[in-house]
């Protein structure tokens, strides 16, 4: 064609800037390629956690109301009935750093324990400061949380001093996690007066670990609860398996 300059290859070349512009559109067609690969596996990630916690929520909803059960009977423990102004369990704590915890502990053994199992809880049964001996003493079982300062409070102390004044079983639950209102083992055991040193960090004494996470959780309930059972039936001896929950993390083989 009339003023357009052949190459003597007999090639035709294209213009300088019509290269750009095509390596141009090479890196927008490059990088569309990446987000749109990138937004993709977002979105697949996301639907298979969906799909995870539906089906777990579906697992929770179509089981059956489950409770702890005897290994040796495969029934509901048999915890007797108490009176009108006495308790199965007492929840000893402090305020300052355990009040989530036994809130949790009473609501969620009252689930997996017989209905009639009545746990004290100062927020929902204490009617009177001056008689937290005499609550302690109507208690079967007290149960020491043991969370960052538990032995620096006055009234946590009056209710460990009446639970061996009366001979009452102890469990002790152990917060550890120090973000969550926990202190190391050794500082409690320190801070402990000495002359309830020994008798409440019994080395025979098993200890439970105060667990979040939802299996987890389920296992420190577990042991609580055993403990409570194995006392509850005036056996003096300590057990941490007399109960399990049927498909629970307990009875996998890991």
């Amino acid at each position: 064609p009339v003023g357009v300059n052949v190459p003597a290859t007999g090639r035709w070349a294209l213009p300088a800037s019509t290269t750009e512009e095509c390596s141009s559109n090479d890196d927008s067609t490059t990088l569309i390629v990446v987000v749109c690969s990138v937004v993709g596996t977002v979105l697949l990630l996301g639907c298979c956690c969906a799909a995870y916690v539906v089906r777990r929520l579906q697992r929770q909803r179509h089981r059956p109301n489950q409770q702890f059960l005897c290994r040796r009977t495969h029934l509901p423990p048999d915890i007797a009935p108490v009176g009108a102004d006495e308790f199965h369990l007492f929840l000893s704590h402090t305020w300052l750093s355990g009040q989530d915890q036994v809130a949790m502990i009473k609501q969620q053994l009252s689930g997996f324990l017989p209905a009639h199992v009545r746990v004290f809880r100062d927020v929902d049964d204490l009617e009177n400061i001056d008689r937290l001996e005499e609550y302690v003493a109507k208690s079967q079982v007290v149960l020491l949380f043991l969370s960052k300062g538990y032995f620096l409070s006055r009234n946590c102390l009056r209710e460990v001093r009446a639970a061996v004044t009366s001979s009452k079983p102890v469990i002790l639950v152990h917060e550890h996690a120090e973000t969550k209102g926990g202190d190391r083992l050794e500082v409690l055991r320190q801070e402990c007066p000495d002359e309830l040193r020994e008798l409440v960090f019994d080395p025979k004494r098993p200890l439970v670990r105060w667990h979040r996470l939802s299996d987890l959780n389920r296992v420190s309930l577990l042991q609580i609860a055993s403990l409570l059972h194995t006392f509850g039936r005036g056996v003096d001896q300590w057990s941490l398996n007399a109960l399990y929950l049927p498909n629970s993390l307990t009875e996998e083989t890991i």
